[in-house]
Formats: structure tokens, C-alpha cells, sequence
């Protein structure tokens, strides 16, 4: 059931194990310079468990929880809880900057207004990349991984997802459109751009608001692109390489299957096409990432994947 706190933002972060940095980050929401928002927050059956969460200057509920179910249900189970009109998520390690609730909020309104509140839209921003005691690495994520943030067309976001949960925000016609989340989902935040992307628009705010801190127990971590990059892929073995592609390829089935009839032609066929890679020969397995623009930001991941497939 749908709790109304009022608010017009709900913040969701599914907890795991994460008593470690998770006072920081609710430092940071504390700081936030505008808290017209609510935290939804869901313990996925830590050892140690988060039985309450402390007093706090802005609305936060903990749901209950009996049982370890992975982050896209935790994330579901958050969802059908919420009833504000946008959507924030937060991992339990993030530091947010004081802005970032009032900068993204302020992009999606300006979107709302160029496109009309019934788009489904996702505004996501940069972020410094950290290690773990929050020394910075890099002011920008995408400079550091050398991934372009425009790069959010339906295709391309097929075989690399490219807005980060951490940052994004999205509005109530693309939680409605894009819940539940199904369990071919590599992530959430794939998810959710693949739904904004083919139906509505991804708006990429070109500042940073928060640290991305990388500690080795990031679910998807990040790494600085280049030659050495391509090196470690290798070294992980073209079997886990292979396996991560072929997640890529049954989001997009699933996808196809929940929304194939609402997409146009021309995209329906790239997704299929995409979707069904699998069974293609090896060459026609490449003409369909050219000849569709299914292709990820760089020139040595674009030549990974053409090794692998």
C-alpha cells in the first residue's frame, strides 16, 4: 500500500550491508538545501540488520523486510510504497552535495515544461569519483570512464547503460511506465533509461552532485578507460565478458516482450534484432551492432565486444 507523506520527492535506497557508510549518507541528505522529500529505505536482509533509522530533519520510513530478494525487489518493493510525483534513488555509500536534490529538481521542471508533465523523463548528472575514504579520483565520471553522456539513444543504451541510479530522478509517467522492474533487468537504472529513452526523453544535467565512492564492494564499480581497461577485460576471460553481454541481450528480449507493440517500427526491429543476437551467425552478429548502432562510447569497448560476441 501507497503511503502520502506529502512530499515531491521520494528518495528509495535499498540497504545491504552497508552500516559502514550509510551515516554519511544520511549526513549528506541532512545538508541537502532543499528537503521537500521523503527516504524509503529497505533492508535486504543484512547480518547486521537495520532494525530503525535515526531521527531525522525530513520524513523516512524503513520498510519491513523478512528475507534477501536482490535489488530490483527491493527497489520494486520501494516503488509500490511510493507516491510522490518524482522518483530519487540513493545507494547507502553515496555522499550527495547540498544542491543536488534542488539542481535535478530544478532540471526535471524546466523538462516538464519543454515537454509536458505526461512525457516519461530521466534527468541524470555527473559525479567525482572517490575511493574510500573520499579522496577524489576524478571530478567527472564520465571523463574518467571516457563514456559519453549523450549517448543515451534506445540502441546504444542496449548494450551499455550510461545514467547512474545514483543520480538519476525520474517523473511519475516513467515510474508508471516502467514498474515493476522484471527480472531480466541488469539494473535498475538500465532499466528505467531503455523506458525514457524509447518513450519520452533522458536530460543530462552536466554538473556534479555527489561523490561516487568506489570501496571493491560496488555492485557495478567503475574503472578509468584505456588500454589497461581493455587488458583487465581480458584477463577476467572472454566466459565473464561473454556472460555480461548476454544479460545485456535478455534485458532486451524482456523488453521487447512488455513494450514491442508500443515501439515503433524501426526501433522494434533494432531491439529484436538486438534481442535475438544470439542466434545469429558470427558475422551477421556484428552486422546487426553496426547496422543498428548498437554500440558503447570507445573505440577498444566497441572492439571488446566484437571479440566476445
Amino acid at each position: 500500500m501507497r503511503s502520502d507523506s506529502g512530499a515531491k520527492i521520494d528518495i528509495l535506497l535499498p540497504f545491504y550491508e552497508g552500516e559502514t557508510y550509510f551515516p554519511e549518507m544520511l549526513d549528506s541528505l541532512k545538508e541537502q538545501s532543499l528537503m521537500d522529500f521523503r527516504l524509503l529505505v529497505r533492508d535486504d536482509g543484512s547480518r547486521v540488520r537495520l532494525d530503525r533509522l535515526p531521527e531525522l530533519p525530513f520524513p523516512a520510513e524503513l520498510l519491513p523486510s523478512h528475507r534477501h530478494v536482490g535489488v530490483l525487489e527491493a527497489v520494486n518493493e520501494l516503488y509500490l510504497q511510493s507516491s510522490a510525483p518524482y522518483l530519487m534513488f540513493c545507494d547507502q555509500d553515496d555522499v550527495w552535495f547540498k544542491s543536488k536534490v534542488e539542481l535535478t529538481l530544478r532540471k526535471m521542471q524546466e523538462a516538464e515544461r519543454l515537454y509536458g508533465a505526461d512525457t516519461p523523463l530521466l534527468v541524470f548528472t555527473d559525479m567525482s569519483v572517490t575511493d574510500r575514504n573520499l579522496f577524489c579520483l576524478s571530478g567527472s565520471f564520465y571523463n574518467y570512464a571516457r563514456i559519453n553522456p549523450a549517448f543515451c539513444s534506445l540502441e546504444r543504451l542496449l548494450t551499455q547503460n550510461v545514467p547512474s541510479a545514483c543520480t538519476i530522478m525520474i517523473n511519475r509517467a516513467t515510474a508508471s511506465l516502467a514498474f515493476p522492474l522484471p527480472p531480466e533487468a541488469v539494473m535498475h537504472d538500465h532499466w528505467l533509461s531503455l523506458c525514457a529513452a524509447a518513450f519520452g526523453k533522458i536530460v543530462y544535467l552536466d554538473c556534479g552532485t555527489m561523490f561516487y565512492r568506489q570501496h571493491g564492494n560496488n555492485v557495478f564499480g567503475i574503472e578509468p578507460y584505456g588500454v589497461r581497461y581493455l587488458l583487465r577485460m581480458m584477463r577476467r576471460g572472454l566466459k565473464t565478458v561473454r556472460a555480461r553481454f548476454l544479460r545485456n541481450v535478455a534485458q532486451a528480449g524482456a523488453f521487447l516482450e512488455r513494450y514491442g507493440d508500443r515501439l515503433d517500427r524501426e526501433r522494434a526491429e533494432h531491439v529484436r534484432a538486438f534481442a535475438t543476437i544470439a542466434r545469429q551467425g558470427f558475422w551477421r552478429r556484428r552486422y546487426t551492432l553496426l547496422s543498428a548502432g548498437v554500440l558503447k562510447s570507445g573505440f577498444l569497448r566497441n572492439l571488446g565486444t566484437m571479440l566476445v560476441i
